[in-house]
């Protein structure tokens, strides 16, 4: 208890400031409870978490990027067309218009300089295929569906 004050007192804190080095096996041989040795210690245990923490964060965003970059540029989300969504399509009707009502889950499969054609294919197989001139729907075409 007494080495501990030791180090509490203001004598051996001035003697500190005033010039006195510790290396770093007086430190670790000193008093566990010297302040110096408690700071060393908090320190290095921010560093190493902070560094792990940093290691895994840069990692995991190339990990990320690599996976991004290997997926295939047409991908399309899960869609369930019906019978229904493809009556209600007219021709004439925009792009937007018809992704209205089938949603935005339709793929670009082929484009000319004044044509497009889109397919919407439920898991099962069954789709609706449209094909649209100067941004307008020209043709549509179902199959399966009931």
């Amino acid at each position: 208890m007494r080495q501990h004050q030791r180090f509490l007192t203001k004598d051996s804190l001035s003697a500190v400031t005033a010039g006195k080095v510790h290396t770093m096996s007086s430190l670790l041989n000193s008093n566990p409870y010297n302040p110096y040795v408690r700071l060393l210690g908090i320190i290095f245990s921010l560093g190493v978490t902070l560094g792990a923490g940093l290691g895994y964060g840069f990692s995991h965003a190339i990990s990320n990027t690599k996976q991004q970059q290997q997926k295939l540029p047409a991908q399309t989300e899960l869609c369930y067309v019906s019978r229904i969504q493809y009556e209600r399509l007219q021709v004439g009707m925009s792009l937007t218009d018809v992704q209205a009502i089938l949603g935005s889950g339709g793929t670009e499969v082929d484009r000319t300089a004044t044509t497009a054609t889109f397919i919407w294919e439920n898991p099962n197989g069954y789709k609706i295929t449209t094909v649209f001139n100067i941004g307008k729907l020209e043709s549509k075409k179902q199959t399966g569906l009931r």
